[in-house]
């Protein structure tokens, strides 16, 4: 700037601050000094030295965005000029709340999270939390918080299920078929977890427990649940007073108590279609026996049981009641070759013959048809007649004749 007179001129700039300038000074002389340092920024000298003009630009660090002027010059006065730029943490929007979910935090900066939560009931769907990121924006969008289910609990063999909703907060009830016991829980819930509160119960058939065995005997059976049936017979020598079988009951009881086996003969047995008026065959004791109507006893209709305990004699069977062949009428045909009580026979005529009579005989209890052979008559046909100026030669009209 070279020497002047050393006069003082003050010089006055607009929103700069009045400063003198000693006209015999070198404004190469004026120095700003070392730059002010901004938090969470870098700075780059543009012009490599720290004088009068000299620049400098702050650059924020990742996740601040700058406030003011990038750059700042060496002003005459010696100062860097204001405002000095200052550096601020990113903000990212409020990202707000997933339906039926919530977050505790409402910190929005560069690089804070926020946390999200579902309320019971509710599963996460996502990623559980979202970060601000540098340029404002979050990571991520916000997750969903869905209505938990748990899986179909099934239904239990032999029981019902009342119950079609798996959410949360949902409860089926389980009920049996009559002769099962419920084994578990009667009803359950589907709980935050996604899990049922219990597992689905079983309906295990009612037991009956073992009924026992007769002494001198044997039963047949060791299953006891319900609907099961256990047999009983006695040793040789010994016969059944009693029940033969036993049925378990829905109540878990037996419908009868066990026979016991006394010394005598074994169980002469019930002939097909027939009675029998005892069950004590002890020595000396004596059976009877009778058969249902339409049926005939073969053989000793009582039994005698002896001191050997054996019986005298052979049970006796029943026999269908015989009515005999009914026969077959003259110029017919008859289906059914069985006569015994309850079967029934056919008849049908020949081409040109008519039936007269009952078209079927069914063998009744007393040993008789229930009607009489039908009989198979010739078809007669109407007198056609004498045309008219003419005459008739032959009389007879039945099937066949001319």
């Amino acid at each position: 700037m070279g020497s002047a007179s050393t006069s003082m001129l003050t010089c006055t700039g607009s929103n700069q601050p009045s400063y003198v300038i000693h006209a015999e000074a070198d404004i190469n002389e004026v120095d700003c000094g070392t730059p002010p340092t901004v938090s969470n920024a870098m700075k780059t000298q543009l012009d490599g030295d720290t004088q009068y003009g000299a620049r400098v630009r702050y650059n924020c660090n990742t996740g601040y965005n700058i406030n003011g002027n990038d750059i700042i010059s060496c002003l005459l006065n010696g100062s860097w000029s204001l405002p000095t730029p200052s550096c601020s943490l990113v903000n990212c929007s409020n990202p707000g709340e997933p339906a039926n979910g919530y977050t505790n935090d409402n910190v929005f900066t560069y690089q804070s999270t926020v946390q999200y939560h579902c309320n019971e009931g509710y599963q996460l769907s996502g990623d559980s939390s979202i970060e601000c990121t540098a340029n404002s924006n979050w990571n991520n969008t916000l997750p969903n918080c869905a209505l938990i289910n748990c899986t179909n609990p099934g239904t239990p063999t032999n029981g019902a299920r009342t119950g079609v909703n798996f959410f949360y907060n949902s409860t089926v009830s389980y009920s049996c078929k009559t002769g099962y016991n419920l084994t578990g829980a009667a009803s359950i819930t589907c709980n935050a977890t996604g899990l049922w509160s219990a597992p689905a119960p079983s309906c295990p058939p009612v037991n009956c427990g073992d009924p026992g065995t007769p002494d001198d005997g044997s039963k047949s059976s060791n299953v006891y649940t319900y609907n099961s049936v256990v047999s009983f017979q006695c040793n040789s020598g010994y016969s059944l007073s009693g029940s033969v079988s036993l049925i378990c009951l829905s109540n878990g009881s037996w419908n009868g108590s066990v026979p016991s086996c006394l010394a005598g003969c074994s169980d002469p047995g019930v002939p097909e279609n027939g009675q029998r008026q005892s069950e004590t065959f002890s020595i000396d004791s004596a059976v009877s026996f009778t058969c249902d109507t339409g049926y005939t006893l073969t053989g000793s209709n009582s039994l005698l049981c002896l001191a050997g305990g054996s019986w005298n004699d052979t049970a006796p069977t029943c026999n269908p009641v015989s009515c005999g062949d009914p026969g077959t009428p003259t110029n017919g045909t008859r289906n059914g070759t069985v006569f015994t009580f309850n079967s029934t026979v056919l008849y049908s005529c020949d081409t040109g013959y008519t039936i007269t009579g009952a078209p079927f005989l069914t063998c009744l209890s007393n040993g008789s048809w229930n009607a009489s052979v039908p009989s198979c008559d010739i078809v007669n046909c109407d007198d056609p007649g004498e045309p008219t100026n003419g005459m008739l030669q032959g009389g007879a009209f039945t099937y066949n004749s001319v």
